[in-house]
């Protein structure tokens, strides 16, 4: 069954027509208008995304984000996410229609908005734990379980394994509020993700203006230099805003944008 797969929705010129751009597994990209704003799509067949191995719904996902970022370089868009379709072009301006009013809002609140993400993880996280292991409440730990009669226990492990941790953990969250002071200087909004494994000390997806990328990149730049290697910062952007505003349509009529 073909359908029309919808990338995003973007702020047009009444009348304005943008494509086909380009050539995709979804086939050519182009725009159904109403009004003055545009969905982004392609004529696909349908796919079901939930019946899908993980590697192949990853290579959708990257098709997917590859042509909103493209539009981004041209126009402001509300990204949609991934599996967002159609059945024909009048319920896609039906889409538009019903949503018009929310979409508008959005488009305001993006404009000349990027999304930037940041994770910063421990350089070496077996170093961090051995200096961590030299702080006093732990060495008096360790020396305290040491001197017992019969060595240290199991028992004694886990209590020393469990403050190391605590420690590290304390000493993860400073660092990580201190990052988050200093980023959040540079964005409009911040939201925290997920904290993947232990070598993960932040991860956070920031909105900025377009104009202060070049101060953030700056305030990165010093952030490296303060924690002198210590930790790693990796940075993914400009992205379309992901994070903040995403839509999605459950068949139709226009349900809900989060």
């Amino acid at each position: 069954m073909e359908v029309k797969y919808i990338f995003g929705i973007v702020e047009v010129s009444k009348g304005e027509y943008l494509g086909p751009r380009w050539s995709t597994e979804c086939g050519e990209v182009y725009t159904i208008l109403y009004d003055d704003i545009s969905a982004v799509v392609s004529d696909s067949l349908f796919v079901d995304y939930t019946t899908l191995p993980k590697d192949k719904v990853a290579r959708y996902l990257l098709n997917h984000q590859r042509v909103i970022e493209k539009i981004m370089d041209s126009y402001n868009i509300i990204p949609m996410r991934l599996g967002t379709y159609a059945f024909n072009k009048g319920e896609v301006k039906e889409i538009l229609y019903n949503g018009h009013k929310k979409f508008k809002d959005i488009l305001k609140k993006i404009e000349n908005k990027i999304e930037i993400d940041v994770v910063a993880t421990w350089n070496d996280l077996n170093s961090t734990i051995k200096e961590v292991g030299e702080v006093r409440e732990i060495k008096e730990l360790k020396e305290k379980l040491m001197s017992k009669p019969g060595g240290v226990s199991v028992e004694d492990q886990i209590k020393i394994g469990s403050l190391l941790k605590n420690v590290l953990n304390k000493k993860r969250e400073k660092i990580s509020s201190e990052i988050k002071v200093a980023l959040g200087r540079m964005s409009i909004y911040l939201k925290m993700h997920d904290l993947m494994d232990d070598r993960m000390i932040f991860n956070a997806a920031l909105l900025i203006d377009k104009d202060r990328n070049n101060e953030f990149e700056i305030e990165l730049y010093e952030l490296n230099k303060l924690y002198d290697g210590t930790i790693d910062f990796r940075c993914v952007g400009p992205l379309p805003p992901y994070s903040f505003y995403t839509a999605e349509v459950k068949k139709l009529p226009f349900n809900d944008i989060a």
